[in-house]
């Protein structure tokens, strides 16, 4: 049975990385980065409407012993406007995402000091697989 996919977010003062699962919600996809101004919500919205969303993951910034701390507070406000389009949002633990994302481009042999928005639309798509493989 083919589903709608599942979207990820890694929410970043500056940029915000996208990704996206597969129809049968088994592998995720980094898919791109989008500039953090007035227009990012309507922007997400567009992207589940073209990638048939059924759902988005939010990226959630826990310290490493768990708790939320001050960029936490940037991000519940985020999922706040996001939810009033009525679109079905999940908050993840999204701790280590960037630095695996890092580590796995590095390990990769991709250059990405110049496309910063790659980290993030790769830790969006960590986010998402660690969802994706709980399930």
């Amino acid at each position: 049975m083919i589903s709608k996919r599942i979207m990820a977010v890694d929410y970043g003062d500056v940029r915000v990385g996208i990704a996206v699962s597969d129809p049968s919600l088994t592998l995720a996809s980094p898919l791109i980065t989008l500039k953090n101004n007035n227009k990012l919500i309507d922007s997400i919205v567009e992207l589940t409407q073209e990638y048939d969303v059924e759902k988005i993951i939010v990226g959630y910034p826990l310290n490493l012993k768990g708790q939320e701390g001050f960029s936490t507070e940037k991000v519940d406000k985020f999922i706040r406007n996001l939810s009033s389009t009525g679109l079905q949002i999940e908050s993840w633990d999204e701790r280590f995402s960037s630095v695996t994302a890092v580590n796995l481009l590095h390990e990769a042999g991709i250059k990405f000091k110049k496309d910063k928005g790659r980290v993030d639309r790769s830790a969006a798509a960590i986010i998402l697989q660690n969802y994706l493989d709980s399930r």
